[in-house]
């Protein structure tokens, strides 16, 4: 996973040292959902856990990002509506650029 990692922005690169927000949002779009379900090497791993240490606006971002999954998770809907699914589904995907 490393190998490919963009040096300022990417895990192994310690991401930034300050807040930068369009680096920030850069390496939460790539790296958190890796980052949460454990796929990250170890050492991407720590690296990024160093920059939520050391950037607020990230590691309260993670907190929020935890919180609204915990929170997801105890409303358990028998089925979502499909016209919500695909409007959530557009969203993420226009946010994240893909």
């Amino acid at each position: 996973m490393s190998d490919d990692r963009d040096e300022k922005t990417g895990p192994a690169g310690g991401g930034c040292g300050a807040h930068d927000e369009v680096s920030c949002r850069k390496l939460i779009l790539e790296y958190l959902l890796d980052y949460e379900s454990g796929a990250m090497d170890e050492a991407d791993r720590a690296s990024l856990q160093k920059h939520f240490e050391d950037c607020p606006p990230c590691g309260d971002f993670l907190e929020s990002y935890r919180v609204t999954g915990k929170t997801l998770r105890m409303l358990k809907p028998s089925e979502v509506p499909a016209d919500l699914a695909r409007a959530v589904v557009a969203f993420v995907k226009s946010r994240s650029g893909k």
